[in-house]
Parts: C-alpha cells; structure tokens; sequence
C-alpha cells in the first residue's frame, strides 16, 4: 500500500514538474513538445438497465462523475533527417463518481485464510483524488539506432499503448477497464492499456505495411510469493507438488498487413488488412483458481473502402485452439456453524451416509466429515488420531470420477469422536466415508470453433452534410462448455479486449461499453458436474446477430459546429435456448425466441467554442420475445429465492421478479473540455 502512494505522488510531482518546465524550456529544432488534455463532466441516469423489469425498484442509477486526462508529447529528430528518430508519450488519468470515493481506485483482490480455511477475497479502496498512468510509450527508428540503412522506415514501440485488430473485436484494448454501468457509453472507457512491444514499418513504400505485437496480460512469474504459491492442490497428480511454479504468463501475440493497392494521391482509398492473434493464459478460473488453461488462435481479414459519396466495409474471423480443464478434487476445507459452535469439515466428504442409498437424508451438508489431525472423545476425553487417519484417507483416495459416491474407507470407531453427527440411516456403515457424488472432475478439453462477420456502408448526400448509414453482424453462439466433464466444440465466437460498438450504426446500450445487457445463453444445467447450477450469461460480441440503421447530420451551413445522429437497432441472439417457467422454476422443452429487441439511441454535440463540447447521448431498448420468453429467469442464488415467494394459488404474472421484458432507457449528458 504504500508503495502504490509512493508510486501516485511521484506520477503527480513529474507532471507538475513538467507543467511548470514547459513556459521555460526552449526547444531545439530537433526536439518538439506539446502538452495537452481533456476534462469531461458528465451526468448518466438509468431506468431498468440491469433486469429490464420494472417491479425490481433498485435497478435504477443516477450519477455526476468526471474524468481528467493529462498528456506529453516529446518529438525528436524531426530537423536533423526530416522525420522522428523518437517519439515519448505519456498520459495521466483521474476519474470518479462525485460522492462515491470508492470509484477512483481499488486495490486488487487477495485471499483471506483462516486456519485451514479460504473464506474468499477482499479489496480495498482508495479515496483520494489520485492519478494513474493510462498511456507511457517510447518509439523509435530502428535502422536509425541500429545505424542499418532501409529504403522504408521501420520503428519499435514499447510501453502501454492502444492496439486493436480491426474493428477491435477480435482483439480490442479494452485492457483495464473501469467501473461503467450498464448502458453507459463513452469514447475513453478504457482506464489503462495493456503493457506491450510493437516492430512497425513498410515493406512496399505507401502500399504494404506490417506490424507485430505482443502484449504481457498477467504474469505471476515475477515474484517467489506467486511462482510458490499453492494453488494446485487440488489438481489431480499435484497433491504433493502443489506450487504454480515459473512461467505462468498470460500473452498474447499478433500480427497484420494493410495492404493498399490504390495509389496514395487517389481520392478513393481501399484498405485490405489481413491479421492473426495468438493468445495463451495458464490460469483461467472455470470453478476454482486456474483449473483450467487456454490456448487461443484467431484468424481474419477487414477490409474498408472510402471515396467520394460511398464508405463500406466488412470483417471476418475465426477462433481454433482450446480450453485444457484440469481433473481437479473439489472436496476443500470449510467453515460452518453447527449449534453455534465454529467447526471445520470436508465440503465433498460424508460420514456414515451412503450417497447411492435412496433411504439415506438429502441433506448431505449436516454429515461431512470434520477436518482435524487429532480429535477428543467428548464422553471419556481421550486424545484420539482417528481425525487425522480419516483425512489422510480422505487425501490419499484415488482421484477419478468413478469414486464418485464410493466408500473411500471405514474407520473404526470414527463415529464416536464427531460431534453434531446424527445416527447413520439407511443401510450405510456408521464408521465409513463416502464421497459426494460430484467429488471429483475429471479432465476434458473444449475446441474453440466460433466465427464473426460483420459490414457495414454510408452514402453521402447533400454536400456531405447528410450521410445514411446500414450495419449488420453475426457472432456465434452457444452453451457453457463446462456443464458436462467430457471433450466438446465450443462454438461460441471469442473475442479479446473487445468493447466494439458499431461504425456506421451506433449501439449504446447493447453493444460496447464495460457493462452490458444481460443475455442468459442455453439452459441451467442438469448435471452434477456443472459449476453452478444457475444459466449462464454472455456479454460483447458473442452469440449476437444485429442489424441497424442511422443518419448522421452535420450540417456545413451551421455557424457552430453540430453533429446530430440517432441509430435504430435489431439484435436477436444467434444459438438456441428453451423457454422458462417462473411458477414451476423449469426449463419448459420448447425453444425461446430469439428476438432480443430493438435499441433506438441518439448520438448529439454542439461546439459550445472550438475546445468545449456539450454532449448528449441518450438510448431506449424495447425488449423482444425472447425476454418474454425467460420471464423470472434466476441468475443466482439471490434471484432463486425470490421465485420462492411466488404464490402459486394466486400467482400473478406481472409480478415476476429477476429478469423481465420491461422498457429500459439511458440518458447521458455532459461538457468536455480539450486543451
């Protein structure tokens, strides 16, 4: 902690010691400055923007927040060869919801062990109006520093700077992104960018450019309390090495061409720009930490055409690679509270109860088996190691999916040392150990087979005041992978980083942005084997089909400059998914529809003076079918519960709670200032 305030004060005195350096500082011919920034205070309100139901009087926001962006640009070179040998950048950022000082910065999480027990992570807040660096990268000429001689230029950047494939949607720079609502659309939601190397250049003068990039995501190699860490415990054959070890680094890789085949002075433009991605990440959390990995390809081509009145365009891509999930124990240790008293058990372990025997509670939890190396006989007080002979059997069980529900071991007499176990019922031995039915998960892989497309066109008129614009996409979709313990497709289209929100047709409320529309995909699960037994959401450009329209209006004739577009939208999600039934809380057998609903949205400003901007961005989404559909669909715990209170002798379908097909809309307003 303190070296994060350390780390703040000293970003704040650099600025400010640049600020006050600049009137003078003399520049040379080869060295150019410039400093400048952006202030924007807005204002956003919602109404159903979450459950999309109006009987959920909590789902509604209203928020004043600002954020401020300083920047520094350094050239050099410039005089000397007619072009930058280097180039610095550096950009603060401070941001926050006005009287919410735990919106400017948090901590991230760390676990929380009591005893032999993880009881979840916690985080703290920092409530002070402190900067960070949003932006810091340093590029220079390559054959210049190498002293080598190219006929093109060729540059190597490294630092934290944007870099997007595309449209941005199969690999985006949304790398930490702050805390938006959602709905809430803005310009500059991305808080930081990711850490990464760049080699650029032309290999045909003006016609063929490449570049290639590399991006370090996560790295928990860096230091020996993350490289000793014991996170694999539970991972089948890693009992007894349960460290991480080196090298879990999260990367990623890409590279691209854009390809011009019109020459540079011709009016019309066309840009063909093939690209590929590589990504890697050792530890993704399916249901506990990094129990699984993934190994990511992603291939695809864009391509933009520009000239007088017409502006189209398309994108295509494709994901191969997959998801390696870990066979992985899930008995751990918990806490419970039994009559009062703070105990702790095997979550996956049962005494004296046969989980096969029909006759046997279905209330497992009051049954599992106490953790403890050495336990008192509450009847005569002897000190008894049957505790520990009990776990050791409990570890040392064979770690496959047919020992599911089997007999680990009886122990004699391991009945008389527990207490708050009641009598064994059914024909189970009182003295044994089973294992719950889902113990153990076993190995699996997923394939990653999804695909997008998406296009778009604008046609001018009116002297380029009025232009008209057309947009449709596709993502594939489908359900979570992970419901069933067996090697499988998943079709769903991945994408990284990506906050993608239309070109020419603009989408506030379900495209873009950090949060977004809840869209439920496939069916709750049936198995013991799923990781929650509540359906799955999806978010971004995944299992989405849209088509869309807008007109652009800027009139040449205005004495300030003004912008005007409203964009109508249809969205319908790709895959399938079965209708549900909020009285019974079931699945019904027939599908939903797949109509999610229509967005209509307005993108406004007017230049108040040439530096100040009075925005206005406003949206509304009717929802479809589809939510007619799912009315009262549960999405956890909290949300199951409230389908309890249903009444089912006067049951009354208006009063649904959780997820609804009620009107949604957004409004945002606010003044930007650059400088």
């Amino acid at each position: 902690m303190k070296s994060f305030f350390r780390s703040s004060l000293l970003a704040l005195l650099t600025v400010s010691g640049l600020v006050n350096a600049l009137p003078k500082y003399k520049a040379t011919p080869d060295i150019q400055y410039s400093f400048g920034g952006m202030l924007k205070e807005d204002m956003f309100g919602a109404h159903n923007l979450s459950l999309l139901n109006n009987n959920n009087l909590g789902d509604n926001v209203w928020f004043e927040r600002h954020t401020l962006d300083l920047s520094f640009n350094l050239l050099y070179g410039s005089e000397s060869v007619g072009y930058p040998l280097s180039e610095f950048n550096f950009t603060i950022r401070n941001k926050a919801i006005w009287g919410n000082a735990n919106t400017i910065a948090e901590t991230t999480s760390s676990s929380i062990k009591l005893m032999d027990v993880v009881t979840g992570e916690h985080s703290h807040f920092i409530p002070r109006m402190i900067f960070w660096m949003r932006e810091c990268w340093l590029r220079f000429s390559v054959p210049d520093a190498l002293q080598l001689h190219f006929n093109n230029p060729h540059n190597f950047m490294l630092g934290f700077f944007p870099y997007q494939l595309g449209r941005g949607i199969a690999l985006g720079d949304a790398y930490a992104v702050g805390q938006d609502f959602l709905g809430f659309y803005t310009d500059g939601l991305v808080d930081q960018f990711a850490p990464a190397f760049k080699l650029a250049g032309e290999f045909i003068k003006d016609r063929l450019h490449y570049d290639l990039y590399a991006a370090i995501l996560e790295n928990f190699s860096a230091v020996l309390s993350d490289t000793s860490a014991k996170i694999n415990a539970q991972r089948f054959e890693r009992r007894l090495n349960p460290s991480r070890g080196f090298g879990s680094v999260n990367y990623a890789v890409a590279g691209r061409l854009r390809w011009y085949p019109m020459p540079i002075d011709s009016p019309k433009k066309l840009i063909i720009e093939p690209y590929w991605l590589f990504n890697r990440d050792p530890e993704v959390d399916v249901e506990f930490t990094a129990d699984s990995q993934t190994r990511l390809a992603t291939f695809g081509i864009a391509c933009d055409y520009v000239s007088d009145r017409i502006e189209t365009g398309f994108e295509y891509a494709f994901n191969i690679g997959h998801q390696e999930v870990f066979g992985w124990d899930r008995n751990v240790i918990q806490m419970q509270n039994r009559n009062g008293q703070t105990i702790l058990v095997n979550s996956h372990v049962v005494i004296g109860v046969d989980p096969e025997d029909p006759a046997s509670p279905k209330d497992l939890s009051l049954y599992q088996v106490q953790h403890a190396p050495n336990s008192v006989n509450p009847t005569t007080g002897v000190i008894s190691d049957l505790g520990k002979k009990a776990q050791t059997a409990i570890n040392n069980n064979e770690q496959n999916e047919t020992q599911n529900g089997q007999l680990i071991t009886v122990i004699p007499g391991l009945r008389g040392i527990l207490t708050d176990v009641p009598n064994a019922v059914g024909s189970a031995n009182p003295d044994a150990l089973y294992n719950k039915k889902n113990r153990y998960r076993n190995p699996y892989e997923n394939a990653y087979k999804g695909m997008m497309f998406v296009a778009d066109l604008a046609l001018w008129m009116h002297g380029k005041d009025v232009r008209l614009g057309f947009e449709g996409g596709l993502a594939t979709g489908d359900d979570n992978p992970n419901f069933e313990t067996k090697d499988g497709d998943y079709a769903g289209f991945v994408g990284l980083q990506e906050v993608y929100s239309g070109r020419k047709v603009r989408s506030v409320f379900v495209l873009g942005g950090a949060g977004k529309i809840k869209r439920p995909i496939g069916s709750a699960p049936t198995t013991l084997q799923a990781p929650t037994e509540f359906t799955q959401t999806v978010s971004g450009f995944s299992n989405l089909v849209y088509l869309g329209t807008s007109v652009l209006w800027i009139p040449s004739s205005a004495c300030k400059r003004f912008s005007f577009q409203p964009n109508v939208l249809a969205f319908w999600q790709e895959a399938k998914s079965p209708k549900f039934d909020a009285l019974t809380k079931k699945n019904l057998p027939e599908a939903a529809r797949n109509f999610l609903g229509f967005e209509g949205n307005l993108f406004s400003h007017y230049m108040l003076f040439d530096s100040l901007k009075l925005f206005f961005i406003g949206s509304v989404f009717i929802p479809g079918g589809h939510y007619t559909d799912i009315k009262g669909l549960p999405l956890n715990s909290e949300q199951s519960k409230a389908l309890d209170k249903l009444d089912p002798t006067g049951f009354d379908g208006d009063r649904i709670p959780n997820l609804g097909d009620d009107t949604a809309f957004t409004l945002n307003v606010g003044l930007e200032f650059k400088f």
